[in-house]
């Protein structure tokens, strides 16, 4: 799932990131905001600029989130035992 989520939010990373790294030899930003950043992301790189990184993004995020989910399960595990009781679950 984690993955999946990267995957899905991959495109907004993207822009993100391209316009907190915006920089010109002149000085002025290259982008003046994100609409402008997607127009020239597309018109520049096409659809598939926006998949840039995606597998780096997913091989860093879907362990983590695994993780996660395998931390609460046995913590909620450990809850329910008879050393616990019905008092936190």
């Amino acid at each position: 799932a984690g993955g999946i989520a990267a995957a899905c939010s991959n495109p907004l990373d993207v822009i993100k990131t391209r316009l907190q790294t915006q920089v010109r030899s002149d000085g002025r930003p290259e982008f003046t905001g994100p609409i402008d950043c997607v127009r020239q992301l597309v018109k520049r790189d096409g659809f598939g600029g926006f998949l840039k990184g995606l597998s780096a993004r997913v091989i860093y995020q879907a362990p983590g989130a695994a993780f996660c989910w395998v931390a609460y399960e046995y913590v909620k595990h450990v809850l329910k035992s008879p050393y616990f009781g019905d008092y936190f679950l």
